[in-house]
Order: C-alpha cells, then sequence, then structure tokens
C-alpha cells in the first residue's frame, strides 16, 4: 500500500507539472499570436531598408508604452541605406544616403578598435559599450545605427522638411510618421542586430 501512495504523489506531482507547462505554452503562445512577446528581449519593427528596435522589455497592447530606442540601416543587409533624412548635432540635415564622411569626421568620434583597411567607423559615444554609429567604405556610407540617450545622436524624418524626431519615439509616433512595419520580428536580449 505504502507503494501505491508513492505512486500516486509522483503522478499528481507529474500532473500538477504537465498543467503548469500546458498553461505556460498557452501563455506564451497567445501572447505571441497576439503580436506581443512579454519576457526579455527586444521587438523589432523591420522596414523595407531600416529597423526599429523597441527598448521596452515588457510588451503591451497600449502604444504609448512601447518605445523604440535604435534605429539601423545598412548597405549590405537591405541593399541599400534608408531613405531617411537626417539632423545632425550641427544642425545641417543630409540624406542619410549621401552623408559625407568629411562631414561626419567633424562632428563624431572615430571608433579605432573597428576600423581598419577597409572601412572606417564612427561612434555617437564614448565608453566601453560605445556603438558604431557610421561605417564607411570607400568614402561610401555603409550602415548607420542611431541610439537614444546619447547627445550626438542625430534626429531622424522622411522628410528634408521634417518633422525630425528624436529617439525613443512610441510606437504611435512610430506608425503614423512611417506607417505600417513590413514585419514585426522579436530578439532574445542582444547587442547585435541588424
Amino acid at each position: 500500500m505504502a507503494s501505491v501512495s508513492k505512486t500516486s504523489k509522483i503522478g499528481i506531482v507529474s500532473i500538477i507539472a504537465g498543467l503548469l507547462l500546458l498553461g505556460f505554452l498557452f501563455f506564451y503562445t497567445a501572447d505571441w499570436a497576439g503580436g506581443r512577446f512579454t519576457s526579455g528581449g527586444t521587438r523589432l519593427a523591420q522596414y523595407p531598408n531600416f529597423t526599429l528596435k523597441s527598448s521596452s522589455s515588457r510588451y503591451t497592447s497600449d502604444p504609448r508604452e512601447e518605445m523604440f530606442c535604435a534605429l539601423s540601416t545598412s548597405a549590405s543587409s537591405f541593399g541599400n541605406i534608408a531613405s531617411l533624412y537626417i539632423e545632425l548635432p550641427n544642425g545641417k540635415r543630409r540624406l542619410l544616403s549621401d552623408l559625407q564622411e568629411e562631414e561626419v569626421v567633424k562632428l563624431y568620434i572615430k571608433d579605432t578598435d573597428l576600423s581598419d583597411e577597409t572601412k572606417n567607423c564612427y561612434k555617437c559615444n564614448v565608453g566601453r559599450n560605445a556603438m558604431p554609429a557610421f561605417k564607411f567604405r570607400d568614402g561610401k556610407l555603409v550602415y548607420a545605427r542611431f541610439e537614444s540617450g546619447f547627445p550626438l545622436c542625430p534626429k531622424i524624418s522622411l522628410t528634408k522638411e521634417g518633422p525630425y524626431l528624436k529617439l525613443p519615439i512610441d510606437r504611435e509616433t512610430m506608425l503614423k510618421t512611417f506607417g505600417k512595419p513590413k514585419r514585426w520580428s522579436t530578439r532574445k536580449s542582444s547587442n547585435r542586430w541588424g
């Protein structure tokens, strides 16, 4: 009889563990199907030639609660640099793809760790976690990444006239300005994204 009760206890524990696992899977599947990913990682709004990254660690259906803190565009990932205008810290406005390395040299810090004979990289910030903001190959811009929180981060716009937006922007502003993304995706927390 003692072995029956031991077996029963194991069975009850197994059923409870199985129900918890099913509940966990249901919760995350429902969240995923609803367009939200609610634990860790980042969410990306992917447009035809650039990506906006959400800084929120928890996403809700309320657009005011999700903030997009970074933008990246790459000639190798997208085929060409985004057709966005930027307002540089000196107030000058440029089409991003027309930005000249000579102008960037005057405003940004050369990243000697990432620069080599094939490319020159410039960053908006200093320190251990400094990320490249611009990469040039043979004088042509091939990559740009802007993150909120750095004084030298350029503002962005779809037109030369503006309005120019300073990151971070909320989801409502993002959708109003850039329209619906081509695709939403989620990634585990990482500093590497495209």
